[in-house]
């Protein structure tokens, strides 16, 4: 009895001690694709909130396009409500080509390249490259930078 108290002892110890796994590279890449599809997802549904729930709710969140440098998440999503109307010409939104790289436990590199076709202007579609940041937060992975630029296609 006296050996199953002092085992159960040293079990309870070492679970009051012991810390989450990290998760590996593998998990960690597809953790930050999901965040991705889950933001085309918000974009397609015209849910803009949803959205920028993607990103690191910070005022050292940046978003860097050909209009220049946004910094903060307040201002970016300003950018986004003025630029798209919350929903009313948002568009149809794809990924592709998408590449995660895990820096470090904590933090990713994602590349990829973008189609979004414009319902305001005759279905026009813009299509371009993007360099996203990444950072794990407790709840979960955030876009901390967002490089986004668009490529002119020729007719």
């Amino acid at each position: 009895m006296k050996r199953t108290t002092q085992i159960l002892f040293a079990l309870l110890l070492c679970v009051g001690f012991a810390r989450p796994i990290p998760t590996g590279p593998e998990s960690a890449r597809a953790e930050v694709a999901a965040l991705l599809t889950t933001q085309v997802r918000s974009w397609n549904q015209g849910d803009l909130n949803a959205f920028m729930q993607g990103y690191w709710q910070s005022d050292r969140t940046e978003y860097v396009g050909s209009g220049g440098i946004v910094q903060g998440w307040k201002a970016i999503q300003q950018r986004y409500q003025r630029t798209y109307q919350h929903g009313k010409s948002m568009g149809r939104l794809r990924f592709k080509n998408l590449q995660v790289t895990l820096l470090a436990p904590d933090a990713a590199l994602a590349v990829g390249e973008y189609a979004l076709q414009l319902r305001q202007s005759g279905d026009k579609t813009s299509k371009g490259f993007f360099t996203l940041v990444l950072r794990r937060f407790p709840e979960g992975w955030r876009i901390i930078n967002d490089h986004t630029s668009a490529y002119i296609t020729k007719p």
